[in-house]
């Protein structure tokens, strides 16, 4: 064994649970929202905002304001486009709207084409409404009647937070409506036609959900790096040094490489056991690559080696390039031309990488230096929102209730999708515990903290009490008024657990399955029984009843 591996990982773990709790009692409270932008024009200029449309300028009115005229349509920008869930809030007045036309104050204005709007509308004595504008389609997604009267200023907010949004008129709620089109954007101002409105105050709030549960636990065995580990800090230098050198163009590792990473790479040897239309394939697969880029980042720490923080910039390519538009990732990259290319929640292989992504834009321990650069940070916790974005898309529901999820789904209709002739589509057991434990651990939006609930009580739905399986056999399932178990697959359309062979068939009782079969697979096992109790434990979630 490498270099009283055993030791060593203990030594790691023991180190790694001390730095988790080091950190986990320092974090303090979240702060009260932040105000990320405002305006009052005071200063007689409208610095800051972009008028691509329109007339604009800046008059006084009792103080300085922001005013549309003209008779075409204004629109005006300002902010920063990477910014997601707040509220802007202006107050508004119209002193003309000049026919059946609209004020508008915009969130996630991206352009000219595509926003969300809180809308002061004349028409029938005046609306109110929640408008999204898509590709230059615009869709009015809720409305009521409401008197306006031009020559009065109102105080209008727009609050979008995941896939809600509130409009609020002088401190009222007056609508709601959920669209998921836009997840982040600038404020803007559009006055429709020949209006002729004034805007002023302008103040942008960061919209602060509530944080998430401490989940790290279950994380850890997702961020061991042990066994490349001896504490001799010329030997595991070496060790990095060989890693880096296996590493492939496109930045990505191959699984199962510790022996050959005892050398060198020669140059000519084969660094992947998948191949592609001439590519060799990274893959994400039994802790490839993400264990690499963990054990480099964490060498270069220590030795200030810039080989291997190139390393893990290649890395750190290779995990933004695979990632599929929808958000998900696959378990290789480049493609291999079969199940590997699905997104892949199976033995955990996208969540690890999510994980790993968190590690780094948080700057956990070893990604606290300049091993990644401010421009992959960015555009990692741009991928990490798309991640969530995926994993709240991909949520099986069945008879209009959201459950858990597949091993694996499709990259573009997020269907499930099955993989080996035994591994069907299915809702998985096993795969779904490590998404929801995520999905807990995230700063709790409506939607996540609803994907989350909904797969927790799927999970205490259908538990079994009383039984433990056994994956030797020859009795795989008996009682055991101390265990609980899930199976690994569900049906898509029922909560009925089934098995499956080589053959590509459903079996209902894992006797019906070939010997190879029933002892080569984990087929149950007390998946969630750790997740229900932090669930539980932490007043997350309520049990049905206790378990055993």
């Amino acid at each position: 064994m490498r270099r009283n591996a055993k030791f060593a990982k203990k030594l790691f773990l023991l180190l790694t649970a001390a730095l988790i709790f080091s950190a986990t009692i320092a974090i303090p409270s979240p702060a009260a929202a932040a105000t990320l932008f405002s305006h009052n024009f005071n200063s007689g200029s409208a610095s800051g905002w972009t008028a691509t449309n329109g007339t604009w300028d800046v008059v006084v009115d009792g103080s300085h304001v922001y005013r549309k005229t003209g008779n075409v349509e204004g629109r005006t920008y300002a902010g920063n486009a990477s910014w997601t869930n707040y509220s802007v809030e202006a107050r508004i007045k119209v002193d003309n709207f000049n026919g059946a036309n609209r004020a508008m104050l915009n969130a996630r204005y991206q352009d000219g084409n595509n926003y969300y709007a809180a809308s002061l509308y004349n028409s029938s004595g005046g609306k109110l409404e929640i408008r999204k504008k898509i590709g230059g389609s615009s869709t009015t997604l809720v409305s009521k009647n409401y008197t306006l009267n031009t020559g009065t200023w109102y105080t209008v907010k727009l609050e979008v937070n995941g896939s809600s949004l509130n409009m609020y008129v002088n401190g009222v709620l007056e609508l709601s409506a959920t669209d998921g089109s836009l997840t982040s954007g600038r404020i803007g101002l559009v006055t429709q036609g020949a209006a002729v409105a004034k805007y002023d105050d302008i103040v942008v709030a960061d919209v602060a959900a509530a944080p998430g549960v401490n989940m790290d636990s279950f994380f850890t065995n997702y961020r061991d790096f042990s066994s490349f580990v001896t504490g001799n800090l010329t030997t595991d230098t070496n060790f990095a040094l060989n890693i880096a050198s296996w590493q492939m163009p496109h930045g990505g590792f191959f699984k199962g490489m510790e022996a050959k990473y005892q050398n060198p790479w020669n140059g000519t040897e084969r660094r992947s056991d998948w191949v592609a239309n001439g590519v060799e394939l990274g893959t994400f697969d039994n802790d490839a690559t993400v264990k690499e880029i963990r054990f480099l980042a964490d060498m270069y720490k220590k030795t200030n080696n810039t080989t291997l923080r190139n390393a893990v910039r290649k890395g750190v390519d290779f995990i933004l390039n695979s990632q599929y538009a929808s958000g998900g990732w696959p378990q290789v990259y480049p493609q291999r031309n079969n199940y590997s290319d699905y997104v892949t929640f199976n033995d955990n292989a996208m969540i690890r990488v999510m994980v790993l992504v968190d590690d780094i834009v948080n700057e956990r321990y070893a990604f606290d230096t300049d091993v990644v650069t401010s421009t992959q940070k960015t555009q990692l916790a741009a991928a990490l929102n798309k991640g969530i974005s995926y994993i709240l898309n991909s949520q099986i529901v069945m008879n209009g209730t959201p459950t858990v999820w597949c091993a694996q789904h499709d990259p573009v209709t997020y269907a499930p999708r099955g993989a080996r002739a035994y591994e069907l589509p299915s809702k998985s057991g096993s795969e779904s515990v490590g998404i929801t434990a995520f999905l807990m651990s995230r700063p709790q939006t409506p939607e996540i903290r609803s994907a989350a609930l909904n797969a927790l009580a799927w999970f205490d739905q259908v538990r079994t009490d009383g039984v433990r399986y056994n994956r030797n056999g020859p009795v795989f399932f008996e009682p055991d008024s101390s265990s609980v178990i899930w199976y690994r697959f569900y049906n898509l359309e029922n909560n009925n657990h089934f098995f499956a062979d080589r053959d590509g068939q459903k079996y209902y009782d894992i006797m019906q399955i070939s010997e190879e079969r029933r002892l080569g697979y984990s087929w149950a096992g007390s998946y969630a029984k750790n997740l229900l109790q932090r669930a539980s434990s932490t007043g997350y979630y309520t049990l049905s009843h206790p378990l055993p």
